[in-house]
């Protein structure tokens, strides 16, 4: 399978930033990336990452990567569907809910379900979460009778034990200091036989907007750019779940003794410069290891840095990755570990 398929089945409205994704459940790169710049920002260690902070990213962090958690999300829920013969979620738990990717996601396939329950612990995620409530409605008799968005530390989860028919946790538990506890906490809240779908992002070089970003900052600033030293703390690592076999065994050593892990790849066309800038913006403010290094800039400089950047990713994309109608296409790889309580 080659890595960007055809475009046939596109949704043909599409948002005037990035299209809709296609997915595939398959892991293959088309075009090799350099490893220099696609890991300048690995080997980090967690931290506590303020949900005020997180808080202050939700609006960039939606416009961003609303979409691609969207599209992840959909295909992770397709995979845990398929995997545990699931035809109705019951009760479904969303740890870590983010923006509301699970939502969309839920909603657009019309999976049907009892109770919806979202939770994030920062304020403003569970603000942008709840702006989706409405889309339940489109839903009809197939909407949960009941739907909450909560704010609530996933590490420690304020339900009873067996609470929940079902849970996923996509893209969350990799930023929590202790990832274990809260692999445990989502064992200790499914009933028996229930499901659980936990997602991380792959390798950086096989995250093209990362690797894309990580030459920009580079060819831009050179020897000003800031390394993120791996024992500091600094940022969560958001490669922590990039090793499918490391994957696999953490999942198994805190309660999901049958946990497999499954590569999913997306790719995300966009339809000029000015959009791929603003995706580049969007991120400086979203992502906490872009964040840390604007943060080490003179305050004054870092609007011209950010400029600079942003159209350096921009004209990177566009050589590298440009073909058909879309001025650039972005893949990634992330994977998914999909288990039964």
């Amino acid at each position: 399978l080659s890595s960007r398929g055809p475009k046939e089945g596109l949704p043909k409205e599409q948002p005037e930033t990035m299209k809709a994704a296609k997915h595939r459940v398959s892991l293959r790169q088309r075009r090799p990336v350099s490893s220099s710049a696609g890991e300048l920002f690995t080997g980090q260690q967690n931290a506590e990452f303020s949900a005020d902070r997180w808080s202050e990213a939700a609006v960039p962090y939606e416009r961003s990567l609303g979409k691609k958690m969207e599209a992840y999300t959909a295909a992770s829920l397709h995979l845990m569907r398929e995997a545990f013969d699931i035809t109705h979620f019951g009760d479904l738990l969303d740890v870590g809910c983010g923006s509301g990717a699970v939502t969309d996601a839920v909603v657009a396939a019309r999976y049907p379900l009892d109770t919806f329950t979202g939770i994030d612990y920062s304020e403003g995620m569970i603000t942008e979460a709840k702006k989706k409530a409405g889309v339940w409605d489109s839903m009809g008799d197939k909407a949960p009778k009941s739907i909450r968005y909560l704010v609530m530390d996933g590490q420690n989860l304020g339900f009873d034990d067996a609470t929940f028919s079902h849970a996923v946790a996509m893209f969350s538990i990799f930023t929590f200091p202790d990832k274990g506890k809260g692999m445990r906490e989502l064992r200790r809240v499914i009933r028996p036989g229930g499901a659980t779908a936990v997602s991380g992002w792959g390798p950086a070089r096989q995250l093209e907007w990362v690797h894309y970003s990580n030459k920009a900052l580079l060819t831009t600033l050179g020897d000003r750019l800031p390394k993120v030293k791996s024992d500091t703390g600094e940022v969560p690592n958001f490669q922590a779940f990039a090793d499918p076999d490391g994957f696999r065994s953490e999942m198994r050593s805190n309660g999901w003794a049958g946990a497999e892990v499954r590569a999913i790849d997306l790719q995300f066309p966009f339809v000029s410069a000015a959009a791929l800038e603003q995706l580049w913006l969007d991120m400086s403010i979203a992502y906490p290891a872009l964040s840390f290094v604007l943060s080490t800039f003179p305050e004054a400089d870092v609007p011209r840095i950010k400029a600079d950047v942003a159209a350096t990713f921009a004209d990177i994309v566009h050589s590298s990755t440009a073909g058909g109608d879309d001025y650039g296409v972005l893949m990634g790889t992330a994977y998914v570990a999909l288990a039964r309580a």
